[in-house]
């Protein structure tokens, strides 16, 4: 993984600061996605252009990796960061030229010179790229149709700005750093900013692919992405193997997240399929004080074992948390409130310690066939109606409050309405927001059976929850992800799963088949396990160290509680502290978000 930065000077300004200097800085800024070097182009015909990149050597350890890099005629150049994973069946289409390396970079730039932003349809990989044409004064930006490579941008009146992060956008000195106050209500509904807004004024997430022109100053879209032209209810057989084998070529040591649950557990059974002499590292989680996660290390132990894949463990408790909360939280871009990042930071952590810079996730699969909890309700929902939002409004009359507040799972499930939509949404929410936002998770679905709330969450929460936070813990290590759920063969094989497949089989059930067949010689029913999830026993943790998490909710005065009704989170802390309900996730995300203005803004 790498850094790509992008200015360009819309109009004159009267600054002693010029382009090179403000890249510099954005560079600098972003120096931890890229520890093998930086690189600048720039230009001041049309209009001032500078373009950088931070450079993390992964797959082939070549000179010519340095980015941006041009043309042979200097007519095209090129900053790109991620993995085109298919750049050798690319290249082998392309005319006979000599080439210089064995690089996806110097692939993917006589890709797009040869077919142009249409080229963008062949690409199997993760990426997000700046391309410029100096001979049609256009820059082509666009990002892989999942998201999985992060990029921001900010329009001044002066200057257009592009990166791969929101610091280095602020570090470029060429934009105001200000609070976006309208983000707030949606994150402590759903846990992140709304999309395409961050929570900075002016800074906005990219998606897709466009043209700018330099010329007329403005963007012009492009389709980018499909989705399945035909479902079936009989699918082909899964082609996880395909995309293993191409996820595998790096020139650095590799590594497996492995949970022990069914996504990672499938994966490292793969992998040893393709290498059964091992090569791999294994990084599990050892939640050293809750007995409630502990099995998750040891079903990660049994298949790490059977895999031949050493296994490192990543030790983690409350006391861990409590010594790195604020610190890891000064590494985001933008807050999430999902515990699952202190893991992953910890995990990327130790990997880079260990000198593994690329790491397997197996992100994606759950929300590409419905791995999820509220998936399964949702999907009972729509075959019942009416009758299931009725009886749930029966029972949120009938059944005492104390037992409806209990937990996260009851309030959701007690939240079912008639309107399939709010339905979604409400699934979708923390189960008892401390402010509700006025801003809905858009563009809604386009269908309401289960197989739209899948497509809702992958426009959402996979893209603005999982995949972001994932990029921040990893590339703060200068660790690659790679997320072979996410492939194109995986995804394309998984969107044409017919809603009546995914609803008369248990979740995932394509995964739990192959890995009961590929675990069969373990004798273990692990294929069979309930879900467990990755992350912290966070509302364990608020109970037993009270004074730890109320410094972040005591003070009526604090800078949080002027988005936030002071009343209402003392309310749910008492609840919580006292055992009458679970309102962890709703806690956590005030105090990740007071710590994260108070850093930012003081």
């Amino acid at each position: 993984m790498c850094g790509i930065h992008l200015i360009v000077q819309t109009k004159a300004v009267s600054t002693a600061q010029g382009l090179d200097k403000a890249l510099a800085l954005m560079l600098d800024a972003a120096q931890h996605r890229g520890k093998d070097g930086q690189g600048q182009w720039a230009t001041s015909e049309p209009l001032p252009i500078a373009l950088g990149h931070n450079l993390l050597q992964i797959a082939d350890i070549h000179p010519f990796n340095r980015q941006p890099i041009q043309s042979d005629d200097g007519r095209y150049v090129l900053a790109f960061n991620g993995q085109i994973y298919n750049h050798h069946q690319l290249r082998q289409a392309l005319p006979p030229r000599d080439w210089q390396s064995q690089s996806d970079a110097e692939t993917l730039l006589y890709h797009l010179a040869h077919k142009g932003a249409k080229g963008l349809e062949s690409l199997a990989g993760m990426y997000a790229l700046i391309y410029y044409d100096r001979q049609t004064q256009r820059l082509l930006i666009a990002q892989d149709p999942w998201q999985m490579k992060p990029l921001y941008y900010a329009q001044t009146p002066t200057h257009l700005l592009f990166s791969s992060e929101i610091q280095s956008l602020l570090a470029s000195g060429l934009m105001p750093r200000q609070l976006n106050e309208a983000a707030i209500p949606h994150y402590l509904q759903y846990r992140y900013a709304p999309h395409p807004q961050t929570f900075y004024q002016g800074v906005y997430a990219w998606q897709g692919a466009a043209y700018f022109s330099l010329f007329e100053q403005r963007f012009e879209a492009l389709n980018h992405g499909s989705q399945c032209a035909s479902e079936t209810d009989h699918p082909a057989p899964m082609p996880l193997q395909e995309a293993v084998l191409r996820h595998l070529p790096a020139a650095v040591p590799t590594g497996l997240m492995l949970s022990g649950g069914v996504d990672s557990s499938l994966l490292a059974l793969s992998v040893a399929q393709v290498r059964p002499s091992g090569g791999m590292l294994a990084f599990s989680l050892q939640i050293t004080d809750s007995q409630q996660l502990s099995d998750d290390f040891r079903y990660a132990t049994v298949i790490a074992r059977a895999c031949r894949m050493p296994l490192v463990e990543v030790r983690a408790s409350a006391k861990a948390l409590e010594a790195s909360f604020e610190a890891i939280i000064g590494h985001t871009d933008s807050p999430i409130a999902d515990i699952a990042a202190f893991s992953t930071y910890w995990i990327a952590e130790t990997a880079a310690r260990q000198g593994v810079y690329v790491l397997w996730s197996g992100a994606g699969a759950d929300e590409l066939l419905g791995g999820y909890r509220r998936h399964q309700w949702y999907a009972q929902y729509h075959q019942w109606k009416p009758w299931s939002h009725w009886a749930a409004a029966v029972a949120r009359k009938v059944l005492p409050r104390r037992w409806q507040q209990y937990s996260r799972a009851r309030r959701q499930a007690l939240g079912l309405q008639a309107n399939p939509v709010y339905t979604m949404q409400t699934l979708c929410a923390l189960s008892s927001p401390l402010v509700y936002s006025t801003n809905t998770l858009t563009p809604e679905p386009q269908r309401f059976d289960l197989k739209g709330f899948l497509q809702m969450e992958q426009q959402h929460y996979l893209p603005y929850d999982i995949l972001r936070l994932n990029d921040q813990m990893a590339m703060r290590h200068s660790v690659e992800l790679r997320m072979p759920y996410l492939d194109t063969a995986f995804t394309e094989w998984a969107q044409c799963l017919s809603n009546r497949y995914l609803c008369q089989n248990p979740a995932k059930w394509p995964l739990k088949q192959a890995l009961i067949q590929l675990s069969s010689s373990l004798g273990t029913s692990i294929g069979q396990r309930p879900k467990q999830g990755f992350g912290l026993p966070i509302g364990q943790y608020m109970r037993q160290a009270p004074l730890f998490w109320k410094q972040y909710f005591d003070n009526p005065q604090a800078a949080i509680f002027k988005y936030v009704p002071y009343g209402a989170v003392a309310q749910q802390w008492q609840a919580h502290q006292r055992g009458q309900a679970d309102f962890s996730t709703e806690l956590l995300s005030v105090a990740l978000l007071a710590v994260w203005i108070q850093q930012r803004f003081g």
